[in-house]
């Protein structure tokens, strides 16, 4: 999904090519995307998890598949689709949460190179495959980034979460999403098209570059 800065509240008076100069400048779209795989398209790969990859069986608990469909994983799974293609080419990540607090709560995890002292969005798409609840935490460098979010809504409905990030002296960042129910009933969800983007200079300059062109 692309993210844009909106810069024009309030209509300017101005002749047609200033207008035309402000009206660009008032869509920047976000930098490109950090993360490797995060649509999954490469398969099992490019990220750490602490659940067990179980390839067309995730009926245990704590494991998960890369998969176009989580019906093909698991027999009770709502049958649907990834959502980077919406079709049989596409694939997600479908997960069988974990059924005891004391088990290792890492979904999903890759390390990436940042640019100190800039903003990041973190994004996620998330979806239930059996009815909820299913917790999920966002973490960076081992901080909780926002507050605990509830998987998907309705079952094979895809969601999307949110969030910035702001690097301060960081180098690298340690990305994580942890499962935080630990149920033996339902908690079952899949993630597709992970994202990490810097907020890019047009975006944090756009005023100053809309006052450069007024003037």
């Amino acid at each position: 999904m692309k993210k844009y800065a909106f810069a024009l509240r309030n209509a300017l008076p101005c002749v047609l090519g200033a207008c035309f100069a402000l009206l660009i400048l008032s869509a920047a779209p976000a930098g490109a995307n950090v993360i490797v795989n995060g649509d999954f398209q490469d398969g099992n790969q490019d990220f750490y998890s602490a659940f067990t990859y179980s390839h067309l069986d995730i009926t245990p608990e704590h494991t998960y598949d890369v998969i176009s469909d989580p019906s093909l994983s698991h027999g009770n799974a709502e049958s649907y689709f990834d959502h980077t293609f919406g079709t049989a080419e596409g694939l997600m990540m479908a997960v069988n949460g974990m059924d005891d607090a004391g088990d290792t709560n890492i979904i999903w995890s890759q390390t990436v190179d940042v640019v100190q002292y800039r903003t990041y969005y973190f994004g996620v798409w998330h979806s239930l495959w059996a009815p909820g609840p299913a917790g999920l935490q966002i973490l960076v460098n081992g901080d909780p980034l926002g507050p605990e979010f509830m998987a998907g809504g309705d079952l094979g409905v895809w969601f999307y979460y949110e969030i910035t990030w702001a690097s301060v002296d960081a180098t690298q960042a340690v990305i994580e999403i942890i499962n935080t129910t630990a149920s033996t009933v339902w908690n079952d969800f899949s993630l597709d098209d992970i994202s990490f983007t810097l907020e890019t200079a047009l975006e944090r300059n756009t005023w100053a570059g809309i006052k450069s062109i007024w003037d």
